[in-house]
């Protein structure tokens, strides 16, 4: 687990759990820095090695 900061501010959090020889990433991010691809780049920084697939749970409305 990772906390994201922007600029010395504390953006969010990013964990990544694996099983099996798969990931799964789950990230909370402050609603100001939301569209901004603030997580997704910080979790490049995690993982370079693998394809990326994204799948979002249905009811989180802000992630899709």
């Amino acid at each position: 687990m990772c906390t994201i900061l922007v600029d010395e501010i504390i953006a969010g959090s990013l964990a990544k759990l694996e099983l099996e020889r798969k990931a799964e990433i789950t990230c909370w991010l402050d609603r100001y820095f939301w569209e901004k691809r603030i997580a997704f780049q910080k979790f490049l920084t995690l993982e370079t090695i693998r394809a990326i697939v994204r799948q979002v749970a249905f009811d989180n409305l802000g992630s899709q």
